[in-house]
């Protein structure tokens, strides 16, 4: 609860709120809080990226965020820089007209990036590559080459024993190790991540998957799928992939999140004792008699449906949250 939330929009400021001041939800059909509520972010703003930290991981000396843009920038500043940060926010990059900030994400000293673009382009490159900043000003380096009207839709840092899932708009994706994407230098064009067709869409969202076991891909019209990562698979670099997710008609993928498992089996109220009246009239866990007779004239209430995995494609796929006024 006392950990730092960052909040970073596309217009490369940065602002930072404790975990503690943000409201609970328990379900996720509620709209939740609104953002302006919490930080004063400009019409014109919206938030990108948002990264949880320590207050000693923000304060470490090798602590690092690496910053992209959607042409192809790149920036790499210490943490320590806005380890204290001004209610009205900090601004973490300049940017050129038409650029906005796109990903954000911690590095660690092993870690490479690599970025990906809307044409299905990806570009592995050492961190090291990038000039560590000092201060929050500059506009970073270049990171990728882009050709016509290509952006960048993602970056991200992992090790070499990870691996990239990509996503297209119309829910084709797949996951392939960052071994098979070759370290080029910086400021170049990259390799085939995704074969984009009319079929598949061109690519929405990337991200480095270490550990996690399952992924959340979200739709524009606030669609949530969730299904585990091995039903997805590793599959060639150069490919189009599966179908993860099935948009409905004008939908499209806007993003993934990738996690470790989630237990979801927990009751709500801390679970039923053992013995005692508060273990459904039971005492000493065997029924009694009053219970027994209720039990045989009142049905059972249904239980609460849980989330689930049926696989992809076929996921537990469902509204995120109630869009009617």
């Amino acid at each position: 609860t006392h950990d730092k939330l960052l909040f970073f929009t596309n217009k490369g400021r940065v602002y930072s709120l404790t975990a503690y001041e943000l409201r609970p939800d328990t379900s996720r059909n509620t709209r939740g809080v609104p953002l302006v509520n919490v930080i004063p972010v400009s019409d014109s703003e919206k938030v990108t990226a948002v990264i949880g930290m320590s207050p000693q991981e923000i304060r470490a000396e090798d602590s690092v965020l690496i910053l992209a843009t959607s042409r192809g920038k790149i920036k790499r500043i210490a943490l320590s820089a806005i380890a204290n940060i001004r209610p009205s926010g900090y601004n973490m990059m300049s940017l050129l007209n038409g650029d906005e900030l796109v990903s954000v994400r911690p590095a660690g000293p092993e870690d490479s990036v690599i970025i990906v673009s809307r044409n299905g382009k990806a570009l592995r490159f050492d961190q090291d590559e990038i000039r560590l900043y000092k201060n929050r000003g500059g506009s970073g380096v270049n990171g990728i080459k882009l050709i016509n009207d290509d952006r960048v839709v993602s970056m991200d840092v992992g090790p070499p024993s990870a691996s990239l899932l990509v996503i297209s708009s119309l829910g084709f994706g797949k996951t392939t190790p960052l071994s098979r994407y070759s370290k080029k230098g910086r400021a170049t064009q990259g390799v085939l991540t995704l074969r984009i067709t009319r079929k598949t869409g061109p690519v929405a969202d990337a991200q480095v998957i270490d550990d996690s076991k399952e992924v959340y891909v979200v739709s524009e019209q606030a669609q949530v799928l969730r299904t585990s990562l091995s039903e997805i698979g590793d599959m060639g670099r150069a490919t189009q992939g599966v179908t993860i997710f099935k948009p409905n008609d004008g939908d499209a993928v806007a993003s993934i999140s990738c996690v470790s498992d989630l237990n979801f089996d927990a009751d709500a109220n801390g679970g039923n004792k053992p013995n005692g009246k508060s273990n459904g009239g039971k005492a000493n866990g065997k029924p009694s008699k009053t219970a027994a007779a209720k039990a045989r004239t009142e049905p059972e209430p249904e239980a609460p449906a849980e989330p689930k995995t049926n696989g992809r494609v076929n996921g537990f796929q469902s509204p995120l949250m109630d869009l009617e006024e």
